[in-house]
């Protein structure tokens, strides 16, 4: 399957193991739009983040993308592993956005003779995923990565995917001119726009502030308030064979918040003071492994001193 990125750098890192995955498996004729933020015309302020879309032969797909380890339990519509909280329920989400898609297909894409099916599903892309917690009407929308590839095969497909289409199998939405109304309808730029690099809450702004090896550090912000900075840390771990397991990337993705804990009990001052925090991490410790930490906007990185720093006596620096 084809898939468009509606940005040039993709999606987030650990989505593109779903995307690689439906690239792989689905149909060569089926097309994806991946990573975009859907806006309503109607309701400023309350526009929806959408991983991708499959455009199958008789219905659009909705697909949200997600990377968990472990049992998931649903606990008054919100995703629970164990005592952590994964927010919202994404299966209600979706839903709901699918909603909203199907609604501007009918208003804005003219052009088709009907209305297609939207459906939505979302798809868990650890192999070590769980969804047994979830209730029965969430199950029946909750796949794993492995299973969901399967609709390639017509009968799968038919078993996942119950609602009727009134599609005609001669004018497929993979062909003409279906498909180049929906490439236009998705990429007019009024009603979809790219979506900004996310990680739990935080968007990073500008340059890289500092390049290492194995890791780039830039500036961010969360994305509902700009006054709450700090400092993204995204890790490469593919560039080394020795990380290709988890266990060997642990201890080093791990060291730094085992050192700021140490400082945080022998001197609590200083540790409140004058070092990053860490706020979030990727807790799967995936290839791409991210940190983000919080940054008073007065802090400065020591390489800025170094030529100070450099002129002062070993007492005095």
């Amino acid at each position: 399957m084809d898939i468009e990125f509606f940005r040039p750098q993709g999606p987030q890192p650990a989505e593109m193991i779903g995307l690689d995955e439906f690239r792989r498996s689905l149909p060569h004729a089926w097309k994806g739009f991946a990573n975009f933020v859907m806006r309503q015309p109607t309701r400023r302020g309350q526009d929806r983040e959408l991983d991708v879309v499959i455009i199958a032969p008789d219905r659009l797909i909705l697909v949200d993308l997600k990377h968990v380890r472990g049992r998931i339990e649903n606990r008054g519509g919100f995703w629970y592993r164990d005592q952590d909280d994964l927010g919202s329920s994404p299966a209600h989400k979706i839903r709901d956005n699918a909603k909203i898609l199907a609604s501007l297909i009918r208003s804005e894409v003219r052009q088709l003779p009907v209305v297609p099916p939207v459906e939505s599903v979302v798809v868990l892309t650890h192999p070590l995923a769980d969804p047994s917690g979830l209730d029965a009407v969430e199950r029946d929308r909750t796949v794993k990565l492995a299973d969901f590839v399967r609709i390639a095969n017509a009968t799968q497909f038919q078993a996942l995917f119950t609602t009727h289409s009134k599609v005609d199998p001669a004018l497929p939405l993979t062909a003409a001119p279906a498909i180049t109304e929906l490439r236009k309808f998705f990429s007019n730029g009024r009603l979809f726009e790219p979506r900004k690099a996310k990680f739990q809450g935080f968007i990073p702004t500008g340059d890289a502030e500092f390049k290492h090896r194995l890791y780039v550090e830039y500036p961010c912000h969360q994305s509902t308030d700009p006054n709450y900075t700090g400092l993204l840390r995204l890790w490469d771990f593919s560039v080394e064979s020795d990380f290709a397991v988890e266990e060997e990337r642990r201890p080093i993705a791990d060291r730094e918040r085992a050192v700021l804990g140490h400082i945080r009990i022998q001197d609590p001052a200083l540790f409140q003071n004058y070092v990053l925090q860490s706020l979030r991490h990727d807790a799967e410790y995936t290839l791409r492994y991210f940190e983000v930490f919080d940054r008073l906007p007065d802090l400065e990185r020591l390489t800025r001193f170094t030529a100070v720093l450099n002129d002062l006596s070993f007492e005095r620096g």
